[in-house]
């Protein structure tokens, strides 16, 4: 199942190993640190030019990605939860 991250960016549902709130007038620390390292090893994708609201992690062929999304990180979890998914594959490469 392919869950929307906004934009044109999706993920499988299976990839995903944690959705973090990051919509915060006072974001954590660890959270900071944990993006600004990500972004620095290039291993950072801003899924839009929105503010962020929630940081994806997923897991890929052995590696780790980290996704910031303008999509609160409790749509995320809702969508992951419901079973939300694109309708196929095939439109969401359509539209790319």
């Amino acid at each position: 199942m392919v869950i929307h991250l906004g934009g044109d960016v999706g993920v499988l549902q299976k990839n995903i190993v944690a959705i973090i709130d990051i919509d915060s007038p006072k974001p954590a620390l660890a959270n900071t640190k944990f993006i600004a390292n990500a972004r620095s090893q290039g291993k950072l994708i801003e899924v839009s030019q929105d503010a962020p609201k929630s940081c994806i992690i997923i897991t890929l062929k052995n590696d780790v990605l980290v996704y910031l999304s303008p999509i609160t990180s409790r749509t995320l979890l809702h969508r992951v939860s419901s079973g939300q998914e694109m309708s196929s594959m095939q439109n969401y490469l359509e539209k790319g």
